[in-house]
């Protein structure tokens, strides 16, 4: 991810190149917040960058290419075509229109359940080690897992 510096100087640069004054930037953002943007004093949330891509007529995404390719070796065309390939292994890895769908119900997130996850693989394996009269250490030990993991699911059984 880009760094505060990088993606002060991009936006620094891209709001010159389209002559626009920070000020021009008043309906979406503050200006003032928007000064401390481009002086590397604040990061933005993804709503802002989308808001100042939004009135310099570009993609969120550019931004953040460029920034994320300033002081490297890697030139944003370069970044762009690794971005290409990370997005084709991640539609492999099933990361698609499909899944994204099954994310949102009726245009809303779906909310998850808070806390961690139970692993039913991990719990099986700390219940049957429990069932065999081992102690947490041991567990711990025998499934290489940290102990406090393996007390975690050692209560859920």
């Amino acid at each position: 991810m880009p760094n505060r510096d990088s993606l002060a100087a991009v936006l620094r640069l891209v709001r010159k190149a389209r002559k626009l004054g920070v000020d021009e930037f008043a309906g979406a953002i503050d200006p003032r917040h928007m000064n401390n943007l481009e002086a590397g004093r604040t990061d933005p949330k993804l709503e802002t960058i989308e808001a100042i891509a939004n009135v310099l007529n570009v993609s969120p995404a550019s931004l953040l290419i460029l920034s994320s390719s300033l002081g490297t070796a890697v030139t944003p065309s370069e970044r762009l075509i690794e971005i290409k390939d990370e997005l084709r292994q991640l539609e492999i890895l099933g990361v698609n229109e499909a899944s994204f769908a099954q994310m949102f119900d009726d245009g809303k997130l779906i909310s998850k359940p808070a806390g961690a996850q139970v692993n039913s693989e991990r719990l099986a394996s700390v219940l049957e080690c429990k069932g065999k009269g081992m102690s947490p250490s041991e567990t711990a030990k025998q499934l290489g897992l940290a102990v406090t993991t393996v007390r975690r699911y050692w209560l859920k059984g």
